[in-house]
């Protein structure tokens, strides 16, 4: 799971990328035709769309009586689109190579956004940014009350600060977790 959590550590913003979606694949008789079975080759459709990801977003907060965190608003559906965890990884990263100032990032079913924008520091250690997190409840809405909600109507806003710590973890964390989906890294694991 990444997570990225404020400065003092009381409150954290966490998406865990759960698995890669399982295109439908079309019947065997639409796969092949009596010719390239003679030869046992197979003749694919088109190309299939790429695979969305799953993921789980939550913004939690840290009970010091318990020691743990504890979900303000947890989304534990959330269909990110193809490139959406590769974008936000793309733009964490760029706003740590001080490349940008900062960057806002929406997911590709627009029920998730984050913008942060890096603030006057006097130096790098010391870098401290401004997080904005959305999460817009219209869709897990819709299925347990009836449809009718309107994207952006039931919109949770987050806004808290993160050091650089915090961010590169963040982005670590990311990075380590699209690998693990699509497979890479598992021989080194070994």
């Amino acid at each position: 799971m990444a997570a990225l959590c404020n400065a003092r550590g009381s409150l954290r913003f966490s998406l865990e990328l759960a698995a890669l979606e399982t295109p439908e694949l079309p019947r065997r008789s639409e796969l092949s035709d009596p010719a390239a079975e003679k030869l046992r080759l197979r003749i694919l459709g088109e190309a299939s769309a790429p695979p969305r990801v799953l993921g789980r977003v939550s913004v939690d907060f840290f009970d010091r009586r318990d020691e743990s965190f504890w979900p303000f608003v947890r989304q534990a559906v959330l269909w990110l689109g193809p490139s959406d965890a590769t974008d936000l990884g793309e733009g964490l990263g760029r706003l740590l190579r001080d490349e940008v100032p900062g960057f806002s990032f929406q997911s590709a079913g627009k029920e998730l956004a984050l913008q942060c924008l890096r603030l006057e520091a006097a130096s790098a250690a010391a870098t401290v940014y401004a997080i904005e997190v959305g999460i817009d409840l219209a869709r897990p809405l819709d299925e347990a009350s009836g449809p009718g909600h309107l994207a952006g109507e039931a919109l949770s806003l987050f806004r808290f600060s993160a050091g650089r710590p915090q961010m590169v973890a963040f982005a670590q964390s990311l990075r380590e977790e699209l690998a693990a989906l699509h497979g890479e890294g598992t021989a080194a694991r070994k």
